[in-house]
């Protein structure tokens, strides 16, 4: 009597490993094309970013028309617009006093 549960239990044990064995292998299979697929959008990825990149140079000149202490970048701006420059920002020149400057595209 032993002998035929330790054969049964032998039995089942061996049906355990075969699935799971299944399994392991069914698991591989699909963790390949997902592998695949991370690694193409790593090298995909890395290939984007080694392109240069060409910035446009930024000329700035301290504003002509602009009196006083620049306090509000929207101040500086608007005076900057009427001297024909797309934008305008207030900086330090100078120790503690701002300046207002005007920005455009060279």
């Amino acid at each position: 009597m032993p002998t035929s549960a330790s054969t049964y239990h032998f039995g089942t044990r061996d049906r355990v490993r075969r699935v799971g064995s299944r399994m392991a292998s069914t698991s591989r299979r699909a963790a390949a094309p997902v592998l695949f697929f991370l690694l193409l959008l790593l090298v995909a990825s890395e290939m984007g970013t080694t392109r240069p990149v060409a910035e446009a140079r930024r000329c700035v000149s301290q504003s002509h028309k602009f009196v006083g202490s620049c306090m509000r970048k929207s101040n500086c701006q608007h005076v900057c617009q009427t001297e024909g420059f797309p934008w305008g920002e207030c900086r330090f020149h100078g120790g503690l006093l701002r300046r207002c400057f005007c920005n455009k595209l060279c």
